[in-house]
């Protein structure tokens, strides 16, 4: 059952505000188009990002371990919309965050993902920036390459992301991951090598064909047409 302090609030305000926009028709398209395991309101993503907003406006500093606790309720929820919410409302606290957090809340936070809106919300949004502020998280990073899970394993390649725009990647160990999952059949593995270069090829076009130049000859054509999209 959710608190009552004021994130506990804030986030119940949030749902409520979800309920009020939900669609059951796009409820259905979405579930379907997802495959998730999870209720459905048919909310948009505006429209979870909205709400996430409203609950930075109501509570712009709650103590940590109440945040902790309030987001790990709704990401624990069966509601596809509330656990973006989570997701969401995280991105908005993500300098409350350290390393530790990484290898802890958020590295479960992937454990219990199913579809790819989650892992990538969490990544590209929360760890792959708490990553720039506090670098010993990319030990963690890392790690998650060989994870039998196959969400931590696209993970350990999604996270370079805010590193390429702010001009920090580090360039060994995304080769280092990239050799290891490169002739993985998984279609989101493969997607993701190829995303990740597509985007390093606007910032540094000459290092994005040199690594792509590496593992041409082991890489599907998925990987290749996307890494190369821009080039």
């Amino acid at each position: 059952m959710a608190g009552s302090s004021e994130i506990d609030l804030a986030l119940t305000a949030a749902a409520e505000f979800l309920r009020q926009k939900a669609d059951p028709e796009k409820a259905f398209e979405r579930k379907r188009y997802l495959k998730s395991p999870y209720d459905m309101l048919g909310c948009t993503v505006p429209t979870i990002r909205t709400a996430a907003k409203k609950v930075k406006r109501a509570c712009p500093e709650p103590p940590l371990d109440e945040l902790i606790q309030a987001l790990n309720d709704y990401y624990s929820k069966n509601c596809h919309e509330d656990r973006l919410l989570a997701n969401f409302a995280a991105t908005h606290y993500v300098e409350m965050f350290d390393d530790s957090h990484v290898s802890g809340m958020f590295k479960d936070w992937l454990l219990d993902s199913h579809n790819w809106d989650f892992v990538d919300g969490i990544c590209t949004w929360v760890v792959g920036r708490i990553a720039l502020t506090y670098p010993d998280a990319y030990q963690e990073i890392e790690s998650w390459t060989v994870h039998e899970w196959m969400w931590l394993r696209r993970a350990s390649v999604l996270c370079h992301l805010p590193a390429i725009g702010a001009g920090t990647l580090r360039v060994d160990q995304l080769k280092r991951s990239i050799d290891l999952l490169i002739e993985e059949k998984e279609f989101f593995i493969r997607k993701v090598i190829g995303w990740v270069l597509r985007e390093l090829s606007k910032h540094d076009p000459i290092l994005a064909e040199l690594i792509i130049d590496e593992f041409r000859d082991r890489a599907s054509g998925l990987t290749l047409r996307e890494a190369t999209k821009y080039l």
